[in-house]
């Protein structure tokens, strides 16, 4: 049976080789002759067989689409526009920015609270903070506000400059494990521009969250925790960074 060899690669599906090292490319829009004779997969004592873009060989070579082999596997798979890469399994986002980061992370730019017994802090690659699950991390924004119980103090923001650089803002939402027993519920806000583009509620035993909020063509992205103030209580953006 003859294919055109480019048909079959479009729609990200790259030819692995199961019995040869020696990779085919097609240069020009010339045909090739591939024969679909594979009649089973076996993964792991268990029988599989892509339902579309069948195995073929050429040339005494069996090829597979490398996403259903890494997807049968238990691999995630995905495809880098700008590198030209497939990514498979746990990558790093390519473009990550991190506050607290050197050199090229982000650091604040401004800070208020309501009292001054409220706090904030953020680091990359830094003592690690665990969430109330139990999870560690290194890179982190925490907000903390003090039981100052008076509600109108009960508050604290801080800003990042964004400068026009960044697509999207990413990061898992929790309680930290030292206030993880708080009696308080906890208000996140992320502003962007002075603009409210989220809010989210978090109280004692509410799982983690993952957050992701479009930033394209904004100055700046403010976060800002808001309590009644009865009780101590601090929140993590954990995992926090910023993608170009």
């Amino acid at each position: 049976m003859k294919k055109s060899f480019f048909s079959f690669i479009l729609g990200f599906m790259l030819g692995i080789m199961i019995l040869g090292t020696i990779t085919v490319y097609a240069v020009d829009s010339s045909m090739i002759e591939v024969y679909y004779n594979i009649k089973d997969i076996v993964i792991n004592k268990v029988s599989k067989m892509p339902k579309d873009d069948k195995p073929f060989v050429y040339d005494k070579t069996t090829y597979v689409p490398l996403r259903f082999i890494a997807e049968e596997l238990g691999y995630h798979v995905d495809w880098d526009y700008e590198t030209g890469s497939v990514l498979i399994g746990e990558v790093e986002d390519p473009k990550s920015y991190y506050p607290g980061e050197k050199p090229n992370g982000i650091d604040y730019m401004n800070y208020q609270e309501g009292h001054s017994f409220h706090s904030f802090r953020y680091g990359y690659n830094t003592s690690i903070k665990t969430d109330n699950v139990g999870k560690e991390f290194d890179s982190y924004i925490l907000l903390y506000i003090d039981d100052i119980a008076n509600i109108d103090d009960a508050w604290n923001y801080i800003e990042f400059p964004l400068n026009n650089k960044f697509k999207s803002f990413k990061a898992n939402l929790g309680m930290t494990s030292e206030y993880q027993n708080t009696k308080d519920i906890v208000r996140l806000e992320i502003y962007a521009d002075e603009v409210l583009i989220y809010e989210s509620s978090v109280k004692a035993g509410d799982m983690p969250t993952k957050i992701t909020v479009d930033i394209s063509e904004k100055e700046k992205i403010g976060f800002k925790m808001i309590t009644t103030g009865k009780n101590d209580s601090q929140i993590g953006l954990f995992d926090a960074h910023f993608l170009k």
